[in-house]
């Protein structure tokens, strides 16, 4: 959920691939460019699909910047996340402190 934060994709990856015990896996969880879900609040802010184009890599940009490390793509899906409409939903949280 950071990878569009970091401004050299390459050395983050070279470095992951450096310290990644031989056999293991990384898992990238973000959201791609080519990959935008249509998101309802989009609707109201009319820019929001445009900038966020400009801030995700694409899934292709990232697959082959960690080719390029010496890691290879083993899947690339879809994810739901259950959203909830309460905060008291959202686990162990003690509501009251958000009173």
């Amino acid at each position: 959920m950071s990878l569009h934060h970091v401004p050299d994709r390459e050395a983050a990856a070279a470095e992951i691939a450096r310290v990644l015990r031989p056999g293991g896996r990384v898992l990238l969880r973000s959201t791609f460019s080519d990959r935008m879900p249509d998101l309802k609040w989009m609707r109201y802010f009319p820019r929001a699909r445009e900038i966020e184009m400009q801030m995700f890599p694409s899934s292709e940009e990232v697959i082959r910047v960690f080719a390029n490390a010496g890691l290879t793509q083993v899947a690339l899906r879809t994810e739901s996340q259950r959203l909830s409409r309460k905060i008291a939903d959202a686990g162990d949280l003690d509501i009251r402190t958000y009173v």
